[in-house]
């Protein structure tokens, strides 16, 4: 692949992006052929954003590390309900985001609609690559509401870059993600509008041992 043909070399370029390492930002000046430029950033810290962390159980114990984080959150929506502060819940997998979806549903039975038993009235939904186009469209919209309907989304990585939900008040992760860079990210879809929110993050040994590569590259 041979080099960029730059059409209008004296117009001014704009690049864009959200949260980068310095090692990312550097590539990106390479590819897009930069040589006299200026780097504005921004101090990812959200300070709104309360960041809490809690040790869950060792992967041996494959249901019941689920069911200690998605019990709480359980009773919780159940007692809640419209009250529930809109919650992100980003699962390591989807078998455990099918399981803790199916735990969610036989704990609440009816009470998880509001109107109507349709799927379009549940207060909890989820949310994954391999989703219905519908229902995708359906939860990216409702958590575009001030006040939405759905109250809780169980996902996967799948639910991201682009989305602006000023109604996200929590997020949550099953297990903790493989790079600060993408935590960072993935937090920062809470407290858009500036109100208090929370980041609980579970995690074990086994994620640390996951996420070290990632972390001494950072480091780097």
């Amino acid at each position: 692949m041979g080099e960029i043909t730059c059409i209008f070399p004296e117009a001014a370029h704009l690049a864009l992006t959200a949260t980068a390492t310095d090692r990312k930002i550097n590539d990106l000046c390479k590819i897009l052929q930069y040589q006299h430029l200026n780097v504005v950033s921004a101090n990812p810290d959200r300070p709104n954003i309360y960041l809490q962390v809690e040790k869950r159980l060792p992967n041996i114990h494959k249901f019941e590390k689920l069911d200690q984080i998605i019990g709480p959150i359980t009773e919780d929506l159940k007692t809640q309900l419209a009250g529930f502060p809109v919650t992100i819940v980003y699962m390591g997998s989807l078998e455990a985001l099918s399981y803790c979806y199916y735990y969610i549903s036989y704990h609440l039975q009816d009470l998880q609609y509001r109107g109507e038993n349709i799927p379009e009235n549940r207060i909890f939904g989820q949310y994954h690559k391999d989703y219905t186009d519908d229902m995708k469209r359906h939860i990216v919209t409702e958590l575009t509401k001030e006040n939405p309907t759905l109250r809780l989304v169980l996902a996967t990585v799948a639910l991201g870059m682009g989305l602006n939900a000023p109604s996200i008040s929590q997020i949550i992760h099953c297990r903790s993600p493989s790079a600060l860079e993408s935590y960072m990210q993935e937090i920062g879809r809470a407290g858009r509008n500036g109100q208090p929110s929370k980041a609980l993050l579970y995690y074990n040994n086994s994620d640390i041992s996951k996420a070290r590569n990632d972390i001494e590259c950072l480091m780097i």
